[in-house]
């Protein structure tokens, strides 16, 4: 990703963020990495899945 799309993704390395919908994106840093991370559906129509992978600035 660009470093503009970086800068504005919010940030939650501590917590979760609130509001929780299909496609939500934010950044969080762990293990010495950042990461993005975005909702994902869940086999059960009530929850919501956390997917993630890593940030590479181009």
């Amino acid at each position: 990703m660009s470093e503009q799309t970086f800068k504005g993704l919010a940030e939650y390395s501590t917590s979760i963020p609130t509001g929780v919908y299909d496609g939500k994106m934010w950044k969080g840093f762990a293990n010495g990495e950042w990461y993005l991370l975005w909702f994902a559906p869940d086999k059960d129509p009530d929850k919501a899945r956390i997917e993630k992978r890593k940030i590479l600035i181009v």
